[in-house]
């Protein structure tokens, strides 16, 4: 039976990945309102290196979170995250440096203080995911992926906010100077502005959760409850599981992160002489567009299964990509088919995006789930640093070298198509399917492999069988 605390704790699920993205995306709109305050200071260089410190920042606290969440606990981690989500905050938009608060020594204020952001944001990820799965045995265990991708979607609700805040901020600073333009101190408050906000769900994030408990699955499941840690039994039985989620993450986020922090110099490429407004206006339309996919994710995946569905995103992110590399130049002359070729793109990357991260949360046992679901975080963090720090350069030196300014991007687009096809095939090959399948049911293989041994597997399963429909029947609605 579903009770008032583990609801709670999905909704502050909820909230908090809303803060995480919302801290990730909203510098692909400020990218735009930093380049027309700083000119030539902001060089390609210090964007991507602040674009990438979160990143980085992330891929540190995934590992070390996602490892204290299975020994300390899931409530002292998340408390720590959800105090790191809130200084951060602050911080960035308090970033200055030196006696006269230089540009660059702003600017590098900035990568420094979005990477102590990125370590709570990265924290978030295993100890939230882990802690909304477990929660969601309590409430539905045969809707527990549909409880998940509600959390997860609110990924895409902080994505639509942080674009539609600097819309929003933008359009008034223009209106507040008379539609004449837009001044160094008046971009600077916009920027400002946009990071501070997360501080707000942040402080709410933070009293709530003085008040939550473990999930009753962590409890029952953690590391003290085994007389000895199944450290070994773990990696041999899981370890493929492992390797393919990580893969997968790794694989995924290249794609993903590169189309979604540097949307802003693909539709620069696009439509060259736009404004800020209208370019911030073309990713809030991208945004939107994309953001239906999780809430088809959210009704199908249960009941197609999150293989399935993860490799049915996968594909059509494929093709799509490679579609539009290929037919580029007649969008480039159309920018409206342009923008909702590329919103169908995001659409069905979705997809693909919402069982890459729900499935580490599901398919290893509790008493390391966090930790295997960190590392794959980590692993998927690290394609996105990857992406980002080689997609400028590849794109810049194709046009450099071709006198073009489309067909770097073009180049990029095909090369996604390419990764997107190689997870598909990772997915294939080493992703298990967890429809209708009870997180318990891990454990308890684990327990009896601890217990017995080389006892016979089907015994095994005799065993496992009769207790995960027992759970079932009682957690019936």
């Amino acid at each position: 039976m579903a009770t008032s605390a583990s609801k709670w704790n999905i909704a502050t699920s909820a909230l908090s990945f809303f803060t995480a993205s919302y801290d990730i995306f909203v510098f692909n709109s400020l990218n735009l309102v930093l380049d027309a305050e700083y000119g030539s200071f902001y060089t390609s260089g210090l964007r991507t290196r602040i674009t990438n410190s979160i990143l980085v920042g992330a891929i540190l606290g995934e590992i070390f979170f996602g490892a204290c969440s299975d020994f300390v606990g899931r409530k002292s981690c998340l408390l720590t995250t959800a105090s790191i989500l809130l200084l951060g905050s602050i911080l960035c938009a308090c970033s200055t440096f030196g006696v006269d608060g230089s540009v660059f020594g702003t600017l590098w204020a900035l990568v420094i203080c979005r990477g102590f952001l990125g370590f709570g944001v990265g924290g978030e990820w295993p100890c939230t995911a882990t802690t909304c799965s477990e929660t969601s045995e309590e409430i539905s265990p045969r809707k527990r992926g549909r409880i998940v991708l509600f959390v997860l979607s609110m990924q895409g609700i902080g994505n639509l906010v942080a674009t539609s805040v600097v819309v929003a901020l933008i359009g008034i600073t223009l209106r507040a100077n008379g539609g004449s333009g837009w001044t160094n101190p008046s971009l600077e408050v916009i920027w400002r502005v946009a990071i501070a906000l997360p501080a707000i769900p942040s402080l709410f994030i933070l009293i709530y959760r003085w008040k939550m408990l473990d999930p009753r699955q962590f409890s029952n499941n953690n590391y003290k409850t085994f007389q000895k840690h199944p450290y070994r039994l773990v990696l041999k039985r899981f370890g493929w599981r492992l390797v393919s989620t990580c893969a997968v993450w790794f694989l995924f986020d290249v794609v993903f992160y590169t189309n979604s922090l540097f949307s802003s110099l693909i539709i620069g490429s696009v439509v060259p002489n736009a404004t800020i407004l209208k370019k911030a206006e073309l990713q809030l339309a991208l945004v939107s567009i994309g953001l239906p996919g999780y809430y088809v994710s959210l009704f199908a995946v249960d009941k197609f299964g999150r293989k399935t569905w993860q490799i049915f995103g996968l594909f059509m992110m494929g093709c799509i990509s490679i579609v539009i590399g290929g037919v580029l130049p007649y969008l480039k002359s159309v920018p409206a088919a342009f923008i909702i070729t590329y919103g169908i793109y995001f659409f069905f990357s979705i997809f693909g995006e919402c069982t890459t991260y729900m499935i580490p949360s599901e398919v290893f046992p509790t008493v390391l789930r966090g930790t295997f679901y960190g590392i794959a975080a980590a692993f998927g963090r690290t394609g996105a640093v990857v992406g980002t720090q080689i997609f400028e350069p590849i794109q810049k030196a194709v046009d450099n070298h071709s006198h073009s300014n489309i067909l770097g991007a073009r180049v990029v687009f095909f090369i996604n198509g390419g990764i997107a096809f190689i997870a598909l095939v990772v997915s294939i090959l080493g992703i298990p399917e967890y429809k209708g399948k009870c997180l318990e049911q891990d454990d308890m293989d684990l327990r009896s492999w601890m217990n017995e041994g080389t006892s016979s597997k089907e015994n095994d399963n005799q065993l496992v069988s009769q207790t995960v429909e027992e759970f079932y029947t009682e957690n019936k609605e």
